[in-house]
């Protein structure tokens, strides 16, 4: 049975498969190297590394990577342009405004009243209205295929934690350190200091640093409702 990872992962099955273990298919095909499958434990603790690393990659970039359909609800205070939470822009479905949130009667915004980049919708002659849960935006956001420093990225998060899991070792994050302990004993923690905060190692952040989402001033100006 190959790999089988959450609908957000950023990696595939193939990828994983090929880049650990130099086969398609490690689950039914002996990796390189060995004599047998890989056991239903290191299944396991692949498929949780990758789903754990794809969700790590997330919150650290601020916002989906994989393309997607997004429907969001604004709170609106007067300006002319919406800042939306996932990005890249690739389209956008319906611009609504309501005065009560009851977006299945409210208007809708003419195509050609607005205008969108990347990261943001701008209409062009007017500006939002002020008010709670007034604009609503279905849109679609992320990328079909993602970029190859991306996957690389999340290769080598998947490698570092991977080995993490194989030696044993859960403490990720800070170098080795000892501490005096009753008796005078000394205990010793190893721990690795190329980690981030966000427990990215550090080539990964340094990848993943031109993704990030960047907060503008226009978006203070919405609150994004769901």
């Amino acid at each position: 049975m190959a790999f089988s990872f959450a609908p957000n992962a950023l990696l595939t099955a193939e990828q994983v498969s090929k880049f650990l273990f130099g086969v398609d298919d490690p689950t039914t095909t002996p990796p390189q190297g060995s004599m047998a499958p890989i056991s239903t434990q290191q299944q396991f603790n692949i498929e949780l590394v990758v789903n754990a690393l794809s969700d790590q990659i997330t919150r650290y970039v601020g916002y989906e990577l994989k393309e997607g359909t997004f429907t969001e609800v604004w709170d609106a205070a007067g300006s002319d342009e919406l800042v939306t939470r996932q990005q890249p822009i690739t389209s956008v479905s319906s611009l609504k405004i309501s005065g009560n949130g009851d977006f299945s009667g409210g208007a809708t915004y003419d195509t050609q009243s607005y205008v969108w980049d990347r990261y943001s919708i701008r209409l062009r002659n007017s500006n939002f209205p002020i008010g709670r849960g007034m604009i609503q935006v279905i849109y679609t956001a992320g990328y079909s295929t993602l970029p190859n420093d991306i996957v690389m990225a999340a290769l080598l998060q998947l490698q570092y934690l991977y080995r993490k899991i194989g030696k044993g070792d859960g403490m990720v994050g800070l170098s080795s350190i000892a501490k005096s302990v009753a008796g005078g004993a000394n205990e010793s923690q190893s721990k690795d200091s190329n980690v981030s905060a966000e427990g990215l190692i550090g080539e990964v952040v340094g990848m993943l640093k031109s993704y990030r989402r960047m907060e503008i001033p226009n978006s203070v100006m919405y609150a994004r409702v769901s």
